[in-house]
């Protein structure tokens, strides 16, 4: 199958209320402009995907009940800790092609 250009592209519903303390999602914003510096600047045998969310300016995203988040995969991202008794409650979502040209198993 080809790679088409949603099929890195995810995204998540916030089926509750969902403060910054509750586990929420989290990631580093504008990352995109500075990722090839980024990876250039890494030791030759670091794994990118090791790396400190935290460090790299990691921001979590508190959002209500029925609010849409989509992000390309690429981006750093992750849930921040639940520091809190009640769950984060989400429905997560990946994009893929929808045609049986990108998709010739789906007939």
């Amino acid at each position: 199958m080809r790679l088409g250009r949603f099929d890195l592209i995810a995204g998540l519903i916030y089926l509750t209320d969902t403060a910054a303390e509750q586990g929420v999602f989290t990631c580093v914003p504008g990352f995109h402009r500075r990722i090839e510096d980024w990876l250039n600047g890494l030791p030759p045998a670091a794994n990118p995907r090791d790396e400190d969310l935290e460090a790299l300016g990691a921001v979590p995203i508190p959002d209500r009940a029925g609010d849409l988040i989509i992000w390309h995969r690429a981006l750093p991202h992750g849930s921040h800790p639940n520091r809190c008794a009640r769950a984060r409650i989400v429905q997560h979502l990946n994009m893929h092609p929808a045609t049986r040209e990108d998709c010739p198993e789906w007939k």
